[in-house]
């Protein structure tokens, strides 16, 4: 009386650990290509994402560098167009200064020209007057006042050729 253990009697006691091998083998080789199908999957992924996410990433990163490169050397040319304008502002007020004092000289050679006017008609006035009174005395104050006439003359050239180089200073 006794019973078989297994329902099959045909299979041998090795042939069911052939089948259980052979069943796990199978079951084994399914989870492989699961597996990889999965990890197929999870490349694909990665490869989209670094299209999608670190492409821009590393393009930012290189418009960051490029940009913080352009204010380092607009810094730079900051600072050489602040020494250039104190400098030109430092020339400008000693400009200014040289130019007060040349006009101030324009002003002193223009009063100095108008007294030698004066004194050169009060002069004319005064040989006239000599004139009109001596007939004699008149040739030699005649030639007395074209010396001085020439001698005044000459200062007045002078002074208008030294404001002639001052006002082209100015």
């Amino acid at each position: 009386m006794e019973e078989l253990a297994t329902p099959e009697e045909r299979l041998s006691s090795h042939n069911w650990k052939r089948s259980l091998i052979n069943d796990l083998l199978t079951d084994t080789q399914a989870k492989y290509s699961m597996i990889i199908n999965s990890v197929g999957h999870v490349c694909r992924d990665l490869e989209s994402r670094c299209q999608t996410v670190e492409i821009p990433l590393r393009t930012a990163e290189s418009e960051i560098l490029s940009l913080k490169e352009q204010i380092t050397s607009l810094t730079y040319e900051r600072i050489k167009l602040e020494e250039e304008l104190r400098c030109a502002k430092t020339e400008s007020v000693e400009g200014g200064r040289e130019r007060e004092g040349l006009i101030f000289e324009l002003k002193c050679a223009r009063g100095e020209i108008e007294g030698l006017r004066g004194e050169m008609r009060e002069e004319r006035e005064r040989w006239e007057r000599i004139v009109e009174k001596g007939g004699m005395e008149m040739k030699e104050r005649e030639e007395e006042l074209l010396t001085t006439n020439r001698i005044l003359d000459d200062e007045l050239r002078e002074t208008q050729d030294r404001v002639e180089e001052l006002m082209r200073r100015v």
